[in-house]
């Protein structure tokens, strides 16, 4: 896939005036398509030096995309060269330069006019990503414009998302909202109802184009928007596992099924695909709540 045509055949056909228009469709089209590398994260609890060196050097071919996983370093490299060459003919864009350490990268955007943008799509508080926000249509959060000369800078940004024609209805909270009435008329948050929410969700989410991280933080969103609780509050625990053999990380899920017993299941990405499997024989090391994962 090459990215750099795809949005600069989009830029010419639209013939978009303003300058953050044309930046927040950059950067909407390529958290479409970038995945989160779950491998960072591991690396940095268990020291891991080689998957870290691998993934801060890890580069994007902008012209011929073949690795859709990155981590911010990956992302905030891909988007510079993408606006500072995109953009260079536009009389307001100024240039793109990447900021932070080693252990986070973003960017900032700068405008002939003083406009300043700040762009992170992991700088949700909430631990949701924009590589999540953008592909289930949400509010992206990972947009920041200050300094703007002429309008008020959150209204900025509206009106580009508005004219690239972003689907910002937030259509799968107010799904989420629906599916809380449905689930817990009794206003009850039980064992036995997390056990079948745990369930719709896993045989019911449209996973295409989510990566492992991704469908965590969708998992995350859809317990919290519903219950009103975190994970852990209602005994839904989550241990990392890595595979030296695949070099990936899966996840094995704690998953209560009444007051005194829970259930098991692997989270995985296997061919681009991600998978659940239930783990049937019992995690004797588990067994018992008092040592959840």
């Amino acid at each position: 896939m090459n990215l750099y045509n795809k949005i600069r055949k989009e830029l010419e056909e639209k013939h978009y005036d303003d300058t953050i228009t044309k930046i927040v469709l950059i950067y909407i089209r390529l958290c479409e398509k970038i995945q989160y590398d779950d491998r960072w994260r591991y690396a940095e609890k268990t020291h891991n030096n080689e998957i870290l060196d691998e993934l801060f050097n890890q580069e994007i071919n902008i012209y011929d995309t073949e690795t859709l996983k990155t981590v911010c370093h990956g992302f905030a490299r891909a988007y510079c060269q993408l606006a500072n060459e995109l953009l260079s003919f536009d009389q307001n864009y100024d240039i793109s330069l990447t900021k932070g350490s080693i252990s986070h990268e973003f960017i900032e955007t700068y405008l002939t006019d003083g406009t300043i943008i700040e762009i992170d799509p992991f700088s949700n508080p909430t631990a949701i990503s924009d590589l999540l926000n953008v592909k289930k249509g949400l509010s992206p959060a990972g947009i920041s414009i200050s300094n703007s000369p002429e309008y008020n800078d959150e209204y900025r940004k509206e009106k580009a998302l508005h004219l690239i024609n972003y689907k910002n209805n937030n259509l799968y909270i107010k799904y989420l909202q629906l599916l809380k009435k449905e689930l817990l008329k009794e206003k009850r948050c039980t064992p036995e109802k997390i056990n079948e929410l745990f369930h719709f969700f896993k045989d019911t989410s449209n996973f295409t184009g989510l990566g492992i991280k991704e469908v965590q933080e969708l998992f995350y969103l859809t317990i919290t928007e519903i219950t009103n609780c975190v994970p852990s509050e209602l005994h839904v625990y989550k241990k990392e596992l890595y595979n030296s053999i695949t070099q990936k990380v899966n996840y094995l899920y704690q998953i209560p099924i009444d007051s005194e017993n829970d259930e098991y299941f692997t989270l995985e990405e296997k061919a681009g695909n991600i998978t659940w499997e239930q783990v049937k024989k019992p995690i004797k090391e588990y067994s018992n709540r008092k040592n959840s994962l």
